[in-house]
């Protein structure tokens, strides 16, 4: 159940020293133990990996560059889609362009390194099992 915060204020100092020793004792007894030996802050790199499987984000990291662009202009698409259903309201320009979305995150690698301009160039044409191993790691 559940105290109004003025109700617990009233209370004498002791009883307040007792609940939040017992809160306390809750608190500790709910952490493992290597969680309260270690007090340092997590780096960003083991907060990442929490976040993030590691084979996912190595093998997102080792896809070329032309893959990479292709997913995030996928997601570009698919917020450009969502943003013109909020706005305009139809269904066939929305759908049309989150199919497209899809198409160029799945499998638009390939296509997308030969329409690039050579300054965007990284690296070789993706391979058709490079552009299958993205397809099977992310959002779509």
């Amino acid at each position: 159940w559940h105290q109004e915060p003025s109700a617990t204020m009233n209370q004498p100092k002791h009883v307040m020293a007792a609940l939040a020793a017992e809160r306390e004792a809750r608190e500790r007894a709910k952490k493992p133990a290597s969680a309260t030996s270690s007090a340092a802050p997590p780096t960003p790199e083991a907060a990442a990996k929490q976040r993030l499987p590691a084979s996912c984000a190595k093998a997102l990291k080792a896809a070329p560059r032309s893959i990479r662009l292709a997913r995030t202009l996928g997601l570009l698409l698919q917020l450009i889609a969502l943003l013109s259903l909020c706005l305009f309201g139809g269904r066939l320009v929305p759908l049309a362009l989150s199919i497209a979305g899809i198409a160029l995150a799945r499998a638009g690698g390939a296509w997308l390194h030969t329409q690039l301009p050579p300054m965007l160039l990284e690296g070789r044409q993706p391979s058709a099992a490079d552009v299958s191993m993205s397809a099977s790691l992310g959002l779509f």
